[in-house]
């Protein structure tokens, strides 16, 4: 174990930092859609199966104004 290199640690520090990343990213655009749209929660898990470019648009904008004003 005292043979351990810097890459392996590195490799599992990246994979975390990606998973947060995107975990994060979905749960503000949940947020965004459920609380501030107003969507139920059935419409908002819909919006991921691609059809629904004007929701998804609306949803985009008001996410990146909220993060813009936090």
């Amino acid at each position: 174990m005292s043979h351990v290199t810097l890459e392996p640690m590195l490799f599992v520090k990246m994979i975390a930092e990606g998973n947060t990343i995107v975990i994060g990213d979905t749960l503000e655009i949940d947020r965004v859609c459920r609380v501030n749209l107003n969507f139920s929660q059935e419409d908002c898990m819909a919006m991921d199966d691609g059809n629904h470019s004007d929701v998804q648009v609306k949803d985009f904008k008001k996410g990146s104004f909220l993060i813009k004003i936090i």
